[in-house]
């Protein structure tokens, strides 16, 4: 079976799109957020703030590959040389990850067999 990308949600009934949002509070303006945004109304259902240094590069969504139905959105940011982990279930931020050097690129990769 050949790998399958982003067509295999295009089933999905509640779907939602993530927008990272950069902000500008050095001048005055909104705080970095990730903004959760519903297909078919096309509102911003919610709001995830994060740290006001937030720089964001690369971000992946990820299913478990244990079976279970957990799933997870990272999101690489730069300027904390973190990767910031998300629940889409819960739209929180669960975690964040620590890198050695500036995280930029990120890729799911699924479970290799």
């Amino acid at each position: 079976m050949a790998n399958q990308g982003d067509e295999v949600f295009q089933t999905v009934t509640d779907g939602k799109f993530y927008v990272f949002c950069n902000g500008n509070p050095l001048l005055g303006g909104p705080r970095p957020s990730v903004d959760i945004v519903d297909p078919r109304t096309m509102t911003v259902t919610a709001s995830i703030p994060v740290d006001n240094s937030t720089q964001w590069a690369d971000a992946v969504y990820m299913e478990s590959c244990d079976g279970s139905s957990k799933s997870f959105v990272l999101a690489n940011d730069r300027s904390g040389h973190n990767v910031l982990v998300f629940d889409p279930q819960t739209a929180v931020q669960t975690d964040t990850v620590p890198m050695s050097q500036v995280p930029v690129h990120g890729y799911g990769i699924p479970q290799l067999q």
